[in-house]
């Protein structure tokens, strides 16, 4: 399982590095991160056993055989079945036909079922790309009662649920506006309908870390008052009617118009299992909460002994998407791969996970995430596309993550022996951030560009090579920014695990960490290029004059003194003062001339003079399509006009699991 890799690495001390040539470094480094990380193992030719689903086959029955004539009609039934293969050591494939499966709230709990089910294989599989499984009801235009008051033409109908408010167990960092503690959604035509309150609270977080606040209710707003095209609203409480109000842009028929409203709190749920496969299957619609127990689909559970909870788990070629909460949450789980996946457009987060061993995610993508942090004013804190907790062993290929209102790729506390390659994070709130981990990371080759806060944030971690790699601040924060405070600690879970401590807490801080051959761009005066961003500045300069490593870079910035060695910008500098402090050696300030890094496009001009660079480099161009789909999302998110003449993303909502789309 890769696990004397992470133990044995060890650090990269600046003083360790040799003379070796930088092909020899980087062969060294890289073989040392992705040494024995094999992830998943799945051996599906076991399979004895198939399940045949066809939602859409006019004679499929759950009391049929689920052979390929006779198709069961439901998931659900199909999981039942499942089980009873399992308890006899059978390895079964559930196969569903293209269709919609409107169905949530599904568990398989390893503990329920025999000791035989252990060392079976369960695979769940869509035919093809078009298999959906959604949260959400249709709810048919003439069931809805028109009302026209003040000047406003809007929809009710009555509302059978009780979601309530849950704004997380973050005690002080919990979302100060209640509309992230909702967990409603209405789409009309594939197109998401804004959330308003008509139910006032107050809200109070707890003074501490931990623990849920305290709601105030203040009293109801009229729908003609609040209610506008495009948005819809919930009177949840008995006083106030029991009722759901919406909208719709005012292009649409409402008379002919598909409504969808998310009823189920999760799709499917995963406890103590082994050997599953998930594989070209839709998650979308669960109107699931901010909580990590809230994910579309989990596999866990979050509660329990320090132990593993589940292993040998596949997911590939999946999107979990339009969640109102997280897409996945991978809770101490270990042998885990994810390939091919999508985690896009989710109210909160991607894709979480905490407490992981040995794992391989390779061509995955997290974008267009926290819509509804956003809308309540939670950015950061515990959110992310994706955000790794407490993970050992772990190889990052080829990951996107683009236009999330949070942060892109974040590895948050006790992450070990990580191998980050091929990334693209663009235009997040932060780009790629690494927190109270020991490491080692590896980043090589990525591109980190245009997120609104910094590109690269390095948070009391250490044991740090980043290569090859272009960091560029294009109109958004610093390039690179570094945290050195004095009190941070991290709880080792998995070495208790392991069996290696009793869960100490263990210090971090900053410390070897060494940039070579990256090209580290700032296209803005207010932009620094290397920073600290807050903490002991002590700390601060011991690192740059003891830790810090740098070698080969290029750099160029439109103001000469964008490098910080001092706290918090008191004492900016030039690429030599930065240099004779460090002793970071072959520096070269040189303007690359990217095509048009303005539109996203990072390849070198003909006449740029570093040119002889370029294929040591991911100089590249992110596609239009991408572009367009990730302004027009920032648009709708920010409540400001979106140019439909493009087309791309309200078009995509209605499609957007189509063939088209993957």
């Amino acid at each position: 399982m890769g696990l004397a890799t992470a133990v044995g690495i060890g650090t990269f001390a600046k003083n360790s590095v040799n003379n070796n040539s930088q092909a020899e470094e980087l062969s060294e480094v890289t073989n040392l991160a992705a040494q024995n990380i094999t992830a998943a193992q799945i051996d599906e030719n076991k399979i004895s056993q198939i399940i045949h689903v066809n939602i859409n086959d006019p004679n499929a029955s759950d009391h049929n055989s689920a052979s390929s004539t006779q198709p069961l009609k439901s998931l659900s039934a199909a999981l039942e079945k499942a089980k009873q293969y399992l308890n006899r050591g059978e390895s079964t494939k559930i196969i569903l036909d293209p269709g919609l499966y409107r169905e949530g709230e599904l568990v398989i709990d390893g503990e329920q079922l025999t000791p035989q089910a252990k060392d079976a294989v369960l695979v769940i599989e869509g035919r093809n790309e078009e298999v959906i499984i959604s949260g959400a009801e249709t709810w048919h235009p003439s069931s809805w009662k028109t009302v026209k008051r003040n000047g406003i033409v809007y929809y009710e109908k009555d509302w059978l649920y009780d979601f309530g408010n849950n704004g997380g167990a973050w005690g002080e960092y919990n979302p100060p506006d209640v509309i992230a503690h909702r967990s409603e959604m209405v789409f009309v035509n594939g197109q998401p309908l804004k959330q308003v309150l008509l139910e006032k609270y107050s809200y109070t977080t707890p003074n501490d870390y931990q623990g849920k606040g305290t709601y105030n209710y203040l009293g109801y707003e009229q729908p003609d008052h609040v209610i506008e095209p495009g948005t819809f609203g919930i009177a949840e409480l008995d006083e106030n009617g029991n009722k759901i109000y919406l909208c719709p842009s005012e292009e649409i028929d409402f008379s002919q118009a598909e409504i969808e409203v998310a009823t189920k709190r999760f799709l499917l749920r995963f406890f103590k299992m082994e050997n599953v496969v998930l594989r070209r299957l839709n998650f979308q619609h669960s109107a699931n909460e901010i909580e990590i127990t809230g994910a579309a689909v989990m596999f866990g559970p979050w509660y329990g002994n320090n132990e593993f909870r589940g292993n040998n788990i596949l997911i590939e070629n999946c999107n979990f998407s339009w969640n109102n909460g997280r897409g996945l949450s991978l809770l101490h789980q270990q042998n885990v791969t994810l390939r091919g996946n999508k985690f896009n457009y989710n109210g909160f987060m991607g894709v979480d996970a905490h407490t992981l061993l040995n794992t391989v995610w390779d061509n995955n993508e997290t974008n267009f995430n926290n819509w509804r942090g956003h809308q309540g004013k939670i950015v950061q804190w515990a959110l992310a596309g994706a955000k790794i907790h407490n993970t050992w062993n772990g190889v990052f290929h080829n990951h996107r993550t683009i236009g999330n209102m949070t942060v892109g790729l974040w590895f948050d506390i006790g992450n070990r022996n990580i191998m980050i390659e091929r990334l693209i994070a663009l235009h997040n709130i932060r780009g790629l951030a690494l927190e109270i981990s020991p490491g080692p990371f590896i980043v090589h080759n990525s591109l980190l560009a245009d997120d609104q806060e910094v590109n690269f944030l390095v948070e009391n971690a250490h044991n740090i090579v980043v290569s090859n790699s272009i960091i560029c601040a294009v109109n958004g924060g610093d390039s690179v920014q570094f945290t050195s405070a004095s009190s941070r600690t991290y709880t080792d879970s998995l070495g208790q695990i392991l069996g290696q401590n009793d869960g100490q807490e263990v210090p971090i801080y900053l410390g070897s960490t060494k940039f070579q051959n990256n090209l580290i761009v700032a296209n803005q005066q207010k932009q620094a290029l290397i920073v600290q961003k807050t903490g002991d500045p002590k700390l601060y300069q011991q690192f740059l004059q003891q830790e810090y490593t740098g070698r080969k870079n290029y750099y160029w910035a439109p103001l000469k003194k964008t490098f910080g060695i001092d706290f918090q910008r008191t004492n900016m500098t030039n690429l030599n003062q930065w240099a004779n402090y460090t002793k970071e050696t072959n520096y070269i300030w040189r303007e690359p001339y990217f095509v048009d890094s303005e539109n996203y496009d990072f390849r070198l001009k003909a006449d740029s003079p570093i040119k002889q660079i370029e294929s040591n480099l991911p100089t590249q161009q992110i596609d239009s399509d991408t572009i367009i789909e990730m302004r027009q999302y920032l648009a709708w998110v920010q409540n400001k006009p979106i140019n439909n003449s493009s087309g791309n993303f309200l078009q995509k909502l209605r499609n957007f699991f189509n063939n088209d789309h993957n």
